[in-house]
């Protein structure tokens, strides 16, 4: 896993800090009977800088955690929106309808001989069909699970 530049950048301010306290610390507890008073005087002047370092310290991790909740609300916009894409597309490849158009001789309410392939054998099939239209017999054969290739009026 490839570690991020401001996780690095985190990671070295951090160990700097803490070196930075250790310093103070031996610092102040040294072997020197004068210790006592020089740790007070780097007190004065170490603490306003460990208050500055505190707090720049809180406002890069607060970044860093914002930077983080921004990039994971993008991914998951992004892998909403790709769902949302996948589910409004029928599954399988698109159907295009044949560049040239069924032949149909006749038009009008009548009886139509339809001719296709049935769907679920895959077979050769004719219906005969009571309908308003060529147009209208074509549906309903279509919705008896049949592909139509030609409709004839009887």
């Amino acid at each position: 896993m490839k570690m991020q530049r401001s996780t690095f950048l985190f990671l070295i301010s951090l160990g700097i800090a803490v070196a930075f306290v250790a310093v103070i610390l031996w610092a102040m507890h040294g072997d020197d009977p004068q210790s006592e008073r020089r740790g007070r005087a780097i007190l004065s002047v170490v603490l306003p800088l460990l208050a500055v370092m505190s707090f720049l310290g809180i406002c890069g991790f607060c970044l860093y955690v914002l930077q983080n909740v921004v990039r994971n609300a993008d991914q998951e916009a992004k892998n909403k929106k790709l769902l949302t894409e996948s589910e409004n597309h029928s599954r399988g490849f698109p159907v295009e309808p044949a560049l040239s158009p069924i032949s149909i001789s006749g038009d009008g309410p009548g009886r139509y001989r339809i001719d296709g392939v049935d769907r679920a054998s895959k077979m050769d099939a004719t219906q005969y069909i009571d309908a308003q239209s060529a147009a209208n017999a074509q549906v309903k054969a279509e919705l008896e699970g049949m592909v139509v290739t030609s409709i004839t009026k009887v």
